[in-house]
């Protein structure tokens, strides 16, 4: 059964889940940008190195914009492989055209967040090359640099 994903991270970078998962369905199933209410991108994730920190969802009086992506189940499967610490959630999400549906979203588990910390630029250069790639507006990609306390370095 198919599902839509709700990326927030770096995988708003359509070539990264290219990379994990495959090709991207087309229309009418296409990637898309898409809000989630009630929530914000922390920097709190720590990774399987224990050092690098990825982005996470929390509860929040404000609204996440990232993208949808229409998965199968073997696309999902090979996506839990990279998203390990998180667990899966079901949200409900808003696309542009006002249309509301649920979609599945990883949320970091509570043994894998730490404090917030700023990621590597690495990481956080492919969620702002994605967050641009959905055509995301500036200002909320300029809070997600501050949510990630970088603003100050990028342009």
């Amino acid at each position: 059964m198919d599902v839509w994903y709700f990326a927030y991270g770096s995988n708003l970078l359509r070539s990264q889940m290219e990379r994990r998962v495959g090709p991207a369905r087309e229309t009418p199933d296409a990637p898309r940008r898409a809000y989630l209410a009630g929530h914000q991108v922390v920097f709190n994730k720590f990774g399987r190195n224990n050092i690098d920190i990825y982005a996470n969802l929390a509860p929040a009086d404000s609204t996440v914009i990232g993208a949808v992506y229409c998965c199968d189940a073997v696309a999902m499967q090979k996506l839990d492989g990279f998203e390990q610490g998180y667990e899966r959630k079901t949200v409900l999400v808003t696309d542009d055209a006002g249309a509301q549906f649920e979609a599945v979203a990883y949320f970091a588990t509570p043994e894998h967040t730490v404090e917030e910390a700023p990621p590597t630029d690495a990481y956080l250069r492919r969620i702002v090359e994605g967050a641009r790639e959905f055509g995301i507006p500036e200002p909320y990609v300029v809070s997600l640099l501050r949510q990630a306390g970088r603003a100050d370095d990028w342009a």
